[in-house]
């Protein structure tokens, strides 16, 4: 393994001197990180069209670990090739690393909206409604749209939903319709007695009524493929919620294009918070004030289809890391600056190729500068760049963190800085924002801990 004695010293802080199995492990990722992700997320951006900083980084390590075991592979690397080889095993790794989130009526805004928007809809006279839900996972979703659709005063005859997903093993659970009580953790109190109306207990789980079963359909397809259900007729509603932010940029025109020609010309698309301004620029007509989530077709923008920041033309071959790079590398300070904007930064988007070529530490310290600017959307999309050709990057990770959380996006922000704490254990600014974010939701003891181990790098005795 290589640089392994280093990168036992270097990790001495962490592991104590004494070391078990998952932290061997541990020390084998660090070394072997760069290869590693560059073959896994490489893969993975190209078949679903994920964007590989939208991946835990530690949840990463812990399926490799799960599926070296479950394979019985003699060694990390005899894993690595069978990865490379075989698909199935692809299959398998991709769908422990990608782990669902969702649960009945999430986001009740979105569904109180759609409900008023069915109750004008429904009648006798009209066709059969028909609902697509993009990205469904296990069928939470799916169902929420049935029981709306229902609660609405549709009959199960005047109504079908269908929800695709990449992922085999989701869908085989959406389709048996047994939740736990953690898929109801929706506070609406309507939505919650809608619910219970129309789920029933099965010992510990929760059974959907068969007459919503009936109404619903799941299929395998992907999103991020051009011919995403070719030859299916156009939508009347359109859930696509929580999926562009974990697409690449071209992922993202895909999706644009594929949703246009599945939303019937009067169909309304519901989208996420974070990605309403993705639908705006590629042509998509808001609701209003009372829904700003929900939108009309529109004529498709030609310049905004995916509507991310500025994508910098990058010539930047990212060298792998050895692990005591990994665990010494300096954490990012947000010092105050001067906004200082490179000529490369000021060129248009993919017309033609700079001239400069720019390294990684040199598109760090632009994020760091249009940061301190207050252009997050910018420093977001540098912090992405770096992150496309090194995910084993700790600054970029941090600062990517500190911006999102400046957005308000807390989730993505504790992600990006538990990525970056995954990376370098000793990263001080990011235990202090961890610190910080776990006093804000009113978890004392993980600010506790968190707030000891900033204070250990901190001291003397631990530089």
């Amino acid at each position: 393994m290589a640089g392994g004695g280093a990168g036992r010293e270097a990790l001495g802080f962490v592991f104590g001197g004494k070391a078990t199995f998952p932290q061997i492990f541990a020390v084998w990722m660090y070394a072997s990180l760069p290869g590693i992700l560059k073959t896994l997320l490489g893969s993975i951006a190209i078949f679903a069209g994920m964007a590989p900083e939208s991946f835990s980084i530690s949840g990463i390590a812990h399926s490799v670990r799960k599926r070296i075991s479950a394979t019985e592979a003699a060694t990390p690397q005899d894993y690595l090739q069978r990865l490379v080889a075989d698909t199935a095993e692809f299959q398998e790794l991709a769908e422990d690393i990608v782990v669902p989130e969702t649960w009945f009526f999430r986001d009740a805004l979105a569904f109180r909206c759609l409900m008023r928007h069915l109750e004008k809809t429904s009648s006798p006279q009209r066709g059969t409604l028909r609902i697509l839900s993009i990205g469904c996972s296990t069928g939470e979703e799916v169902y929420s749209l049935a029981i709306a659709s229902c609660e609405a005063g549709f009959t199960s005859a005047h109504f079908s939903v269908l929800g695709t997903d990449i992922s085999r093993r989701a869908l085989d659970l959406a389709r048996k319709g047994l939740f736990t009580s953690r898929s109801f953790r929706e506070t609406d109190k309507v939505f919650a007695a809608s619910c219970q109306r129309w789920c029933d207990r099965a010992g510990e789980l929760w059974q959907v009524r068969e007459v919503l079963r009936t109404r619903v359909n799941f299929r395998w397809d992907n999103l991020a493929q051009e011919d995403f259900l070719a030859g299916t007729a156009p939508f009347d509603i359109i859930f696509c919620r929580n999926v562009l932010i974990y697409f690449h940029a071209k992922a993202r025109r895909t999706v644009i294009h594929n949703v246009q020609r599945l939303l019937a010309p009067e169909g309304i698309l519901f989208a996420a918070p974070a990605e309403a301004r993705i639908f705006s620029a590629a042509g998509f007509h808001s609701l209003g004030s009372d829904c700003p989530f929900a939108f009309r077709r529109g004529e498709e923008s030609k310049d905004a289809a995916v509507a991310a920041p500025a994508r910098l033309p990058l010539h930047w071959n990212a060298k792998p890391i050895s692990i005591v790079e990994a665990v010494a590398r300096p954490p990012v300070s947000l010092r105050p600056s001067k906004p200082v904007v490179s000529p490369a930064l000021q060129g248009p988007d993919d017309a033609e190729e700079p001239t400069t070529i720019l390294t990684g530490p040199t598109i760090l310290r632009a994020a760091e500068q249009a940061a301190n600017s207050g252009r997050l959307e910018e420093a977001d999309s540098l912090c992405a760049q770096i992150l496309s050709q090194d995910p084993a990057s700790a600054p970029a990770h941090y600062l990517r963190g500190v911006v999102r959380k400046a957005h308000g996006a807390i989730g993505e922000a504790q992600r990006s800085l538990e990525n970056a704490l995954y990376l370098d254990p000793r990263h001080h600014q990011a235990l202090v924002q961890m610190m910080l974010l776990a006093e804000q939701r009113g978890d004392l003891q993980a600010a506790a801990n968190y707030r000891r181990r900033a204070q250990q790098v901190a001291s003397p005795e631990a530089k």
